[in-house]
């Protein structure tokens, strides 16, 4: 049976060391309770917003997209200054919280140019004021927030009048406006603020609703939801001057477990009340249907008469009098001329196939910009077995010399766009994407956001700084590890409930210092965002109408939306490295007085540079450096490149791992 309350106001791991809980473990939550509804309402960020979304519709569940913004009166000011809008009352300038969800498709819109405006403004965080709210209100639904919200603060200083004003101007102003209220039964500022936002709301015949403003899914989660507070301010579990307590109780509850709250908290108000405003969540819930939109990818401008895949041919005719020019290529009356001819028709159908031809054209664009620059770029990876890619100068591999088959990069049978990593000095790395911009416009193009999460080694270390534990008892564990990947964690999350499940010498450890089991916990907790090393989106469609943009002034403009649900919403990605060693060598370059083809014409079988390599001198050489890699190469004695392509694969943290 459907619950007749839903959470309107709940946070995941994506609210950043102030939520607790994956897609996966929320979506299982919500289908105990059987709630159908969800809101998303993040601290600040529409990150989580795709993942739950995607978890949610697995189960049935309809998420309700919001944010939780954080609120100030004058979003152009900055500091804690006085607001200058006199007829609404005098308050200070603080961050507070305010919920906002998405009723429709303009709704989230709006939605996501609130969003924007807020990075645009941001200041320590990113913000928004009322005027923004209202400027942006249609399809929008607007509570007041919790007791961090600017309300509920302007009651617990004791400012009730002002608290009605802004009430009443906000009804006025604001046409789906709620009252929002979050009982909490052990905190006295929610007591005071509740029972006065209700009579406010009487007063002024505005609706209330009931949240939960959960920051974990269950119960038993609300130690793991403290101990991210404490990392989050640098605290410990012990002190006693602690910023900021979670309630116990701010976890997804059920109807009943809010109409208790609310029993308590306001014992004057008729339960006929309570259970209408409980209802209400479930009346908004249903009231709202949005469908995230999709990307729909760079539209390559051809001259006119002329298709993405006609002019695609053209480059690679040209592409092929290039190669023959620099005699790399058999002679015309061949039967190897024959095989080179099948091959590119071969793979020039798998692109038609998949219209593919836009994005190769894409690509091949800016290789054409960098070399005519001078700015030396090159790809990498599995698009190194595409003909088509070489001929376009995309890479300088001969994929039929080599014999390297095209299938592992694009076939028939699969539909996903290409994946083509283009390494680029480092110097010159940013200026690709000031070219992206330039051609195609800057509210086209953003950056990727990247997701830190809990790895196995972090998790201990801060679980050990947050309880006291002794630094010993953390080496001891690490030690106990599998394998560590090279970013300093575990392959798969997870392993760390396994290490103690199976390992006697965890468990001993894990007997004596019981809250180790938090950092178990934490693995696979989203731990910090920053930005993607090399992702770059390319739309022809404006980014602000699909997804969410953090353009905080003087940094780069990121969407909302790491790598895998970028790709899953049809974005295509764009990955430009930015490779240190590629320009020492350009610097040696320059001072030979060579260019690049110069460097690719270089003989493949020279004995010095094996006999170096084979002493172990691997020091600074691109893809073989590295202690592991020398111990590999005395072992190997490499004489023939086809060792060193071996070497290079097997030195991979893939192969290493397994």
């Amino acid at each position: 049976m459907t619950d007749f309350f839903v959470g309107l106001h709940r946070h995941s791991s994506a609210s950043k060391l102030d939520g607790y809980g994956l897609p996966e473990q929320i979506a299982e939550r919500l289908q105990e309770l059987n709630q159908p509804y969800c809101g998303i309402t993040d601290h600040g960020t529409l990150t989580g917003l795709f993942p739950l979304m995607k978890a949610f519709a697995a189960r049935n569940i309809r998420g309700v997209p919001g944010v939780e913004y954080y609120h100030c009166a004058d979003m152009k000011q900055r500091g804690k200054e006085k607001s200058s809008k006199k007829d609404r009352g005098s308050i200070t300038n603080e961050i507070a919280h305010l919920t906002i969800l998405a009723k429709n498709q303009i709704g989230y819109q709006n939605l996501l140019k609130m969003y924007a405006r807020s990075f645009e403004a941001h200041y320590y965080k990113p913000r928004i004021d009322w005027d923004c709210v209202i400027q942006h209100q249609e399809g929008l639904i607007v509570l007041t927030g919790c007791v961090g919200g600017m309300l509920s603060r302007t009651i617990n200083r004791g400012e009730d009048d002002l608290a009605f004003r802004w009430c009443e101007y906000l009804k006025e102003h604001i046409e789906n406006f709620y009252v929002e209220i979050i009982p909490c039964p052990g905190l006295v500022p929610s007591h005071t603020s509740c029972r006065t936002l209700w009579r406010i709301a009487e007063e002024l015949h505005l609706p209330t609703v009931f949240t939960d403003d959960a920051h974990f899914p269950r119960p038993e989660d609300h130690e793991v939801e403290d101990a991210l507070i404490c990392i989050s301010l640098g605290n410990k579990k012990k002190d006693t001057d602690r910023k900021l307590r979670i309630p116990a109780y701010h976890y997804h509850c059920s109807g009943e477990e809010i109409l208790q709250r609310a029993r308590e908290v306001l014992p004057a108000v008729p339960e006929v009340d309570l259970i209408a405003a409980a209802r209400r969540s479930v009346e908004i819930a249903e009231s709202c249907d949005v469908e995230l939109p999709r990307g729909r990818g760079p539209l390559f401008q051809v001259p006119a008469g002329l298709t993405a895949l006609d002019l695609l041919k053209q480059w690679v005719e040209e592409g092929k009098e290039y190669r023959r020019s620099l005699d790399l290529l058999p002679p015309l009356d061949s039967n190897e001329w024959r095989h080179y001819e099948d091959r590119v028709a071969y793979e020039l159908d798998i692109v038609r196939h998949h219209a593919f031809a836009n994005y190769f054209l894409l690509v091949a664009d800016i290789v054409r910009w960098a070399n005519k620059n001078k700015y030396w770029c090159i790809a990498r990876g599995s698009c190194g077995g595409s003909l088509l890619c070489w001929y376009l100068s995309i890479t300088q591999i001969n994929p039929i010399r080599f014999k390297l088959p095209v299938e592992r990069f694009i076939d028939k049978s699969r539909s996903d766009m290409p994946d083509i990593d283009l390494d680029f000095d480092a110097r010159y790395r940013d200026k690709c994407f000031e070219y992206l911009e330039e051609k195609y416009g800057k509210e086209h193009c953003a950056q990727i956001a990247a997701l830190s999460t809990f790895r196995a080694r972090q998790s201990i270390k801060d679980v050990c700084e947050v309880y006291d534990i002794p630094e010993w008892v953390g080496q001891s564990l690490v030690r106990m590890l599998p394998e560590l990947d090279n970013e300093g964690g575990i392959k798969d999350k997870g392993q760390l409930a396994a290490l103690f499940h199976q390992s006697p010498g965890a468990q001993q450890l894990l007997n004596q210092w019981p809250a180790l089991k938090i950092a178990a916990e934490l693995e696979g907790q989203i731990r910090v965002g920053s930005v993607h090393a090399a992702g770059f989106l390319v739309d022809q469609e404006p980014l602000e109408n699909i997804v969410g943009v953090e353009a905080i002034p003087g940094k780069p403009r990121v969407i909302a939306c790491d790598m895998n649900f970028a790709a899953q919403q049809g974005f295509l990605k764009i990955d430009a490295l930015s490779v240190e060693m590629m320009s020492g060598v350009a610097e040696i370059l320059d001072t030979l007085g060579h260019d690049f083809d110069w460097l690719y014409r270089l003989p493949l079988d020279d004995a010095p540079t094996y006999e170096m390599l084979s002493r172990g001198r691997n020091m600074g050489v691109f893809q073989l450096k590295g202690h592991s890699t020398g111990k590999l190469l005395l072992q190997l004695q490499p004489s023939h490149i086809n060792d060193l392509v071996a070497l290079a694969a097997l030195g991979r943290p893939g192969p290493l791992q397994s």
